[in-house]
C-alpha cells in the first residue's frame, strides 16, 4: 500500500493562493488542480484562515440562480421606487411654492 507524503505549504504560498481565489482567478477546484493540492477541506480552511472575508468580518452569501435574479430584480425595484419618491417630493415642492407665491400675492393686493 502506497503511504501518502503529507505536505507543507508556506503562508505565502497559502496567502497567494486564496487570493487567486478571492478575486476570482481560479475556482477551489482548479487551485486544487494547478497547485496540486490534496483534500477538499484544505482550501476551505485557508480561505478561513488567511480571505479577506474572514480579516474584515464580511459574510459570504451562497445564493442560487433563483435567488440572485430576485435579488437583482428587488434591487431595481427598490432604485425605481427611491426615484418615483423624489420625483414625487420634486413635485410637491413645486406646488406648494406655487401656493406660497399665489398667498403673497394675496397679501399684497389685500385680497
Amino acid at each position: 500500500m502506497k503511504q501518502k507524503t503529507a505536505l507543507c505549504y508556506s503562508e505565502v504560498f497559502k496567502r497567494k493562493v486564496v487570493k487567486e481565489i478571492e478575486d476570482g482567478v481560479l475556482t477551489i477546484s482548479q487551485a486544487r488542480t494547478i497547485y496540486n493540492i490534496g483534500g477538499s477541506s484544505t482550501l476551505k480552511r485557508w480561505i478561513n484562515e488567511y480571505g479577506i472575508n474572514d480579516r474584515i468580518g464580511r459574510t459570504v452569501h451562497v445564493m442560487s440562480k433563483t435567488e440572485e435574479t430576485e435579488n437583482i430584480l428587488l434591487k431595481r425595484e427598490v432604485k425605481m421606487l427611491k426615484q418615483a419618491l423624489e420625483q414625487k417630493i420634486d413635485f410637491e415642492e413645486k406646488v406648494i411654492s406655487k401656493i406660497m407665491g399665489i398667498r403673497l400675492w394675496y397679501l399684497r393686493v389685500g385680497v
